[in-house]
């Protein structure tokens, strides 16, 4: 997209800082790219099951690719019905990480650890997830690190077995998707003229709380 509105600019405007402007200003700002996938999604929510199908394999897709997962789940808990935006949404976030994590470890990570054998830094790492398996995990599925590390990143791991990662996105994932989804709901009913519920509330401190 980028490069797109790149060679647009730059035909439009042989100036660079015209050039500049003009693809300034076709991206898009956060409400509306919200307001973009909020009206894709509920197409797909009109769709029926195509369409809760589609919305986890692309939202797995994104998970992989993306990583950024809140503006989408958000949507979701605005486009679907909460009972169909939790599980639709924990199946592809949840399913996108597990994935990548899978491919990671298991065709890429022999390849990665041979050329990072000599990196003292991954010792450390390994002897942390020996001792701690699911612990660490958790910690690093926390850390302010970027969705792609947080998946790749502990499939380099040898010692690390596949179910203690799993165990880790869930815990990790499928409380933010409940709050994200009830996010996007509440913000659907308020524009309806509703009220926000206590429960939302007593959700955000409590995942406040944990982090």
């Amino acid at each position: 997209l980028a490069i797109v509105l790149a060679g647009i600019g730059f035909t439009a405007y042989p100036s660079p800082c015209f050039a500049a402007s003009s693809i300034l200003s076709n991206i898009p700002s956060p409400s509306k790219f919200k307001e973009a996938i909020v009206s894709v999604l509920d197409g797909m929510s009109q769709s029926g099951t195509k369409g809760m199908v589609a919305y986890v394999l692309s939202f797995t897709a994104w998970t992989m690719t993306v990583g950024v997962t809140t503006p989408v789940e958000t949507a979701a808990g605005m486009a679907f019905p909460l009972k169909q935006s939790i599980p639709l949404s924990a199946l592809g976030k949840i399913g996108g990480a597990f994935c990548q994590y899978v491919l990671a470890k298991y065709l890429f990570s022999d390849y990665a650890r041979e050329k990072m054998k000599d990196n003292e830094w991954m010792g450390k790492i390994d002897k942390s997830f020996k001792s701690h398996p699911f612990g660490v995990a958790l910690i690093w599925r926390f850390s302010p690190l970027p969705e792609f590390v947080k998946n790749v990143g502990p499939s380099l791991v040898k010692t690390l077995k596949t179910r203690y990662q799993l165990l880790a996105i869930l815990a990790h994932g499928l409380p933010f998707t409940i709050l994200w989804s009830f996010m996007g709901a509440e913000t659907a009913a308020v524009a309806r003229g509703g009220e926000a519920s206590v429960l939302l509330k007593r959700l955000v401190a409590i995942i406040s709380s944990v982090g």
